[in-house]
């Protein structure tokens, strides 16, 4: 890391760079701290658990910040990212693999497993049931252990990896949504169209602080879309309207109202090129756009502010997976309507 000074072995060279592994750390940096976990380095997931925290924080913000860099202007507001109140034991789920007798996750680029004790990130009812699963004959190849609304631990079994998208850390997944709705709450919009919605993890907060606007949620996992249905029932939402369906089928079908809100909580991979374009071509007065991906957050935004109309006029860094490398990032795109001619 910055500030290490290391003896290295050159495994690859190319044009403009070169790869290579650590042999010895002659002189440690600073914020290099010993990890907590016994398997750091083996398993796939944190990848930062040897970098002080306050660093981390840092880092991701630079990141982000570096990815944005040609979008932000004097009016750009740069909000301070947002840190975990708990830096470890803030995972709500855990995914998983199981081979026999060994329980755990997959070893870095790869898919042997190795057994996992305890995961130091899962919390701490994660873990307890972790080691409760483990005194059981499960045959199953892929266990999910994940807290319910009530904050008790679940065990889901199951042959495929594939599950309903949820945010895993609760703690800063308040603060995101507190965010949103602190910059939108002072605006009058025509409509909302939360798009790529999930179970509604925005959707409810954003639906009640707007109301008496018409309400579209879009999303295309049907598990996903049944959680929300039901939580509708419930609390007896009849202005909410929630579409199973992909966002680009809905975009095919129906026409953003002017002076609206759009929210786009995409997966890693990003917005589909003909959601790109439709935004871009939109008479929407505002679009959110919560990332868990820079890379995929600098494409999109690089077709969406072609449009000149368009302007990146809030950015803010939360650190919902610490010990990680990844970071969510929360951005507010506004438009200066004007009579240029949109495009076809």
């Amino acid at each position: 890391m910055p500030g290490d000074v290391l003896e290295v072995q050159v495994t690859e060279i190319k044009k403009s760079h070169a790869f290579a592994t650590i042999t010895k750390i002659l002189k440690p940096s600073a914020d290099r701290i010993e990890p907590v976990c016994e398997i750091f380095g083996q398993c796939g997931g944190c990848t930062f658990q040897n970098v002080s925290y306050p660093r981390q924080l840092s880092e991701k913000n630079q990141i982000v910040l570096d990815h944005l860099r040609k979008w932000i202007t004097p009016n750009t507001e740069i909000q301070e990212i947002q840190s975990s109140p708990q830096p470890f034991n803030y995972r709500n789920k855990i995914q998983l693999k199981k081979k026999g007798s060994v329980l755990g996750f997959y070893r870095r680029k790869t898919h042997e497993i190795i057994d996992v004790q305890k995961c130091p990130i899962a919390e701490d009812s994660l873990n307890q049931k972790l080691r409760e699963i483990r005194k059981k004959n499960i045959k199953t190849e892929f266990i999910e252990l994940a807290l319910d609304e009530k904050l008790n631990a679940q065990v889901i079994e199951s042959n495929s990896e594939e599950t309903a998208f949820s945010q895993v850390n609760r703690f800063v997944n308040a603060t995101v949504i507190e965010t949103l709705l602190s910059w939108i709450k002072d605006d009058q919009f025509q409509a909302c169209y939360d798009l790529y919605a999930g179970s509604g993890n925005l959707t409810f907060p954003v639906y009640r602080t707007l109301s008496k606007i018409p309400f579209f949620a879009v999303e295309a996992n049907i598990s996903a879309v049944d959680q929300a249905l039901e939580k509708i029932k419930k609390s007896r939402l009849p202005d909410l309207d929630f579409y199973a369906c992909f966002v680009e089928q809905f975009l095919a079908r129906f026409v953003l109202e002017n002076q609206s809100l759009v929210i786009l909580d995409p997966p890693r991979s990003g917005c589909g090129p003909d959601v790109l374009r439709i935004l871009k071509n939109c008479r929407a007065k505002t679009i959110i756009y919560l990332s868990c991906n820079p890379a995929t957050l600098q494409r999109d935004l690089a077709a969406i502010l072609t449009a000149p109309r368009l302007r990146l006029s809030k950015v803010k860094a939360f650190d919902m997976f610490p010990q990680t490398d990844h970071v969510e990032t929360l951005v507010r795109i506004d438009s200066e309507f004007s009579d240029v001619t949109l495009e076809q």
